[in-house]
């Protein structure tokens, strides 16, 4: 796991499913979480299922940030919007300054 000397933002996101939940799960490992990682001021990335009977097939995204405006830009130059609108049909306009 990795660690940071000073503070970092965390940023939560659930997503329901846009496939069946096996393709899901690997469109999220092989493709979001890559893609996510290669923004500028990302320090980890990770994703999970939500338990419950009604989150059956919720997934969450956390990602770490070094700051505040790191996260701000990958969402400004739609490199982290992008892909929360492919993963989720978050529209990338409706996550400005911070998103959700």
């Amino acid at each position: 796991m990795s660690t940071t000397a000073g503070p970092s933002v965390l940023r939560l996101i659930t997503i329901g499913p846009v496939a069946a939940p096996a393709t899901f799960d690997g469109m999220l490992r092989e493709r979001v979480l890559p893609d996510v990682m290669s923004c500028d001021g990302v320090v980890e990335a990770r994703a999970g299922r939500r338990f419950g009977p009604a989150d059956a097939d919720e997934r969450v995204v956390a990602t770490s940030w070094v700051s505040h405006e790191a996260m701000d830009a990958a969402l400004a130059s739609n490199s982290l919007a992008g892909v929360e609108y492919e993963i989720g049909g978050l529209a990338p306009a409706s996550v400005p300054g911070g998103g959700i």
